[in-house]
């Protein structure tokens, strides 16, 4: 049996320390059985893969990588790197996979998703009978602003630089497992130092239930997400792509019919094209505010003129029409840019089998929601002109089911304010916008009549339908943080006009502003805050003319965490209950194939229990998480996700 020992100093806690770390490769079954007898004492394990990229060509993908092999370690001391499929080792190992669990209580991870999901996919071991540490999602909630990376944290914190090794963009089953196997067992050791380190202070800032019971369940769901996949209609996107990409076309060139500023050149087909690439921020900057003078509306974080379709959205002026024509077309442009880039030809070949495995990360954002990559189906379009969402169907004998919470962030707002008006209004089956809108302009509707299923609700909405939009935008943006210059442009009104509805809001809601006012002291004091299930959101002061203190940013940012990041827990919460129900059921009746903001998309055999198992579903995500303010679903059912939202 191959070992090395090397003696390294660490930093830990603050003082230099010298650790022994020994590291093992497990080459036979007598090597398999000395490591068996060295880890039988412990109750935790930290475990990592490695893994070759095999016909696919993407060792990223758990459904479809090869098993190199996997490490170990017990105590942060020792590591075994156990091979599966090597240049020079070729092994069975992973018959022998449960014997180093037997005793176990807690499987310790960096990125457990991906690993996880590995064990199951290449080992054919169900880790989800364990307790999952992940130390990246610890890291995560100590400390939202940094990378998540092991190697990174491990200089970070322990001031030593972890072994590289050349294999990294190659197949690591191509790489003898005599020269991979001190590399391979680094990731193990010092995963399992991490889980020592951060332990102590998740403990300390009362997060143990949030990872443990809540992060650690809800991981090995998406553990499942991953392997599971969503099919993908490539013909459609196909012909979807060649649509989009005539509209762009027809598009460039009523921008250079509105903007004869804009220089232009004919190609051999005698086709005028524009000598300014649109997508670059840098030229568009130049032409909208250097050549065609509009003005800044909205600036970037580095402070300099912004050229996205929100600043673009804001030039108009105090009739609501716009300053120049390029401005709306330049705002369809990169609506389609944004679509072909990321709906079409990028995704083609990410596609295997018909079906495409995306990424779905729990560490991606401070606020605690999820963020989608390959595709970011948190960012597909609402209004879906170009059936976009139907790209995402249901597997064959399937129906896609889509379920999402009605009003859940306004819900939860309304138990963080304890406001009488929300509760009133969601408890009763009234329509708050409506009963907002008669408060605060005293429309004298009966309160009655406030109930959606009354004859005449829909009578007075229709009358007060202007009122009610006001009621609305102003619910979702104070609540958000927006003040009177971001709402006027969206009531249409001077700034000064939504400064006078947003005090009359206050005045009327004065549970709100208490709430918000709370809020804003909680993060001056502490310099964070927390949601409802402890989840805390950091903020940094900044430093100006020669004074310390907490961005408006910061202060709008706070309560919208305490209502968004209470909505991602209660999600997290809700889809490791709906997991159990579909662990219960016969193989492949039910799959979970994505969540997306306040939605949870499944494919479900379409016989005799489908309806069975869309109420039952349904049941669990309204009454998992029991509040002041009932949490209620909406569901549809359809071939694709076109068809079911």
């Amino acid at each position: 049996m191959k070992k090395i020992i090397k003696n390294q100093q660490i930093n830990w806690n603050g003082e230099t320390k010298t650790f022994q770390f020994t590291k093992y490769l497990i080459e036979n079954d007598s090597d398999f059985d000395f490591m068996l007898s060295k880890i039988k004492e412990s109750n935790k394990i930290a475990f990592d893969t490695e893994n070759g990229n095999g016909e696919k060509d993407s060792a990223l993908n758990p459904k479809f990588a090869r098993p190199a092999g996997f490490s170990i370690s017990v105590n942060g001391k020792e590591g075994f790197y156990i091979p599966i499929e090597h240049k020079d080792i070729k092994t069975n190992f992973q018959k022998r996979f449960n014997e180093i669990f037997e005793n176990k209580k807690m499987i310790i991870f960096w990125n457990s998703i991906y690993d996880g999901a590995i064990s199951e996919s290449l080992y054919n071991n169900n880790l989800s009978n364990y307790k999952w540490y992940d130390c990246m999602i610890a890291q995560h909630l100590l400390d939202a602003f940094q990378s998540k990376g092991l190697k990174y944290n491990t200089e970070r914190y322990f001031k030593i630089k972890q072994l590289k090794h050349n294999f990294e963009k190659k197949d690591a089953c191509q790489v003898n497992a005599s020269s991979l196997f001190e590399y391979a067992c680094d990731d193990a050791i010092y995963t399992y130092l991490h889980y020592l380190r951060t332990k102590e202070e998740i403990k300390k800032q009362n997060l143990s239930n949030l990872l443990l019971n809540i992060e650690g369940e809800f991981l090995k769901v998406l553990a499942k997400i991953k392997l599971n996949g969503i099919a993908f209609d490539i013909e459609l996107a196909k012909q979807i792509e060649e649509t989009l990409l005539k509209d762009k076309e027809n598009i460039i060139k009523e921008i250079i019919k509105v903007t004869p500023q804009i220089k232009t050149s004919k190609n051999l087909l005698g086709e005028v094209k524009p000598l300014i690439n649109l997508n670059s921020s840098q030229e568009l900057t130049k032409l909208l505010y250097d050549t065609l003078n509009l003005p800044v509306t909205k600036e970037n974080k580095s402070g300099k003129p912004a050229v996205d379709s929100e600043a673009l959205n804001l030039m108009k002026d105090n009739f609501n029409e716009w300053l120049h024509p390029i401005c709306p077309l330049l705002i369809k442009y990169k609506e389609i840019q944004k679509l072909i880039s990321a709906y079409t030809h990028t995704l083609y070949d990410k596609v295997v089998d018909g079906r495409i495995y995306g990424d779905l990360k729990d560490h991606g954002t401070e606020s605690g929601r999820l963020s989608a990559e390959n595709p970011n189906l948190q960012q597909l379009p609402k209004n879906d002109t170009y059936q976009i969402r139907s790209l995402f169907k249901s597997s064959p004998g399937y129906k896609m089911m889509v379920s999402d919470f009605g009003q859940e962030e306004l819900r939860v707002a309304g138990v963080l304010t304890g406001s009488p008006a929300f509760k009133d209004s969601f408890n009763q089956g009234k329509d708050l916008h409506l009963k907002v809108a008669n408060d605060c302009y005293n429309l004298g509707i009966p309160e009655e009549c406030l109930v959606e299923t009354h004859p005449q609700y829909k009578v007075y909405k229709d009358k007060f339908d202007k009122q009610r939009f006001y009621a609305k935008s102003i619910n979702f943006g104070l609540l958000y943080g927006r003040t009177a210059y971001g709402l006027a442009p969206q009531l249409k009104c001077s700034v000064e006009e939504a400064q006078k509805i947003v005090d009359d809001y206050f005045k009327t809601f004065p549970d709100v502003r208490i709430a918000i006012d709370n809020t804003n002291r909680e993060i001056k004091v502490k310099g964070y805050v927390s949601n409802m299930f402890g989840r805390r959101r950091r903020f940094n002061k900044i430093e100006k003319g020669g004074k310390s203190f907490y961005p408006p940013s910061a202060l709008r940012e706070g309560f919208n965490h305490k209502i968004q990041g209470g909505c991602a827990d209660i999600l997290r919460v809700v889809m490791v209950e709906v997991h159990k129900y579909i662990m219960k059921q016969p193989k492949d009746q039910i799959r979970i194939l994505t969540t997306i903001h306040d939605e949870i998309v499944f494919e479900i055999k379409d016989d005799n229990r489908l309806m069975e198992h869309t109420k039952q579903i349904n049941y669990i995500m309204q009454n998992t998480v029991k509040l002041p303010i009932k949490l209620e679903t909406d569901f549809d059912i359809g071939n694709n996700y076109g068809e079911a939202k």
